[in-house]
């Protein structure tokens, strides 16, 4: 006789479940009032404000580490252990720099279009080399050559 409950179960939603359950807890949770005509919001929505409040609440409840079970576990989804192909990422790259994503004032780290340092753009590798040349290749700070580097 063999063991049904030995496989791993995915949920309708691709959560993994355990071997005896049917749905996992949120789509449980949808199906139970999916068709149950004696529940208050049988056939009716949320309004917009009223999803903002709940998910406001969910969110200062879910901060508190004793409250979310999820807190510090790593949800890497769908791709876990997998790598993308040189090929995959090679068109990945493609896609973003044809849509220009991720370019000068898309790119998520634009401090408009200051540099982390502070110097201008023309402090280039002409100029360091001009600075080197003019301190006999000396470093200002310390007096170290740029031989004994």
């Amino acid at each position: 006789m063999t063991n049904n409950y030995s496989k791993n179960k995915h949920c309708e939603c691709r959560k993994l479940i355990s071997n005896k359950a049917i749905l996992c807890r949120s789509c449980s949770c949808k199906e139970r009032y999916k068709n149950n005509k004696n529940h208050p919001l049988f056939g009716k929505h949320h309004s917009k404000e009223t999803r903002r409040k709940i998910s406001i609440k969910a969110r200062k409840r879910l901060s508190i580490p004793e409250n979310n079970p999820n807190f510090g576990k790593r949800h890497l989804g769908m791709n876990k252990g997998r790598k993308h192909t040189r090929e995959t990422k090679n068109k990945m790259s493609q896609i973003r720099i044809i849509n220009k994503i991720s370019k000068g004032r898309n790119n998520p780290n634009w401090r408009g279009g200051l540099s982390e340092k502070g110097y201008s753009f023309k402090f280039n590798n002409l100029l360091k080399e001009q600075i080197r040349q003019r301190d006999n290749h000396i470093c200002q700070n310390c007096g170290i050559t740029e031989k004994n580097i």
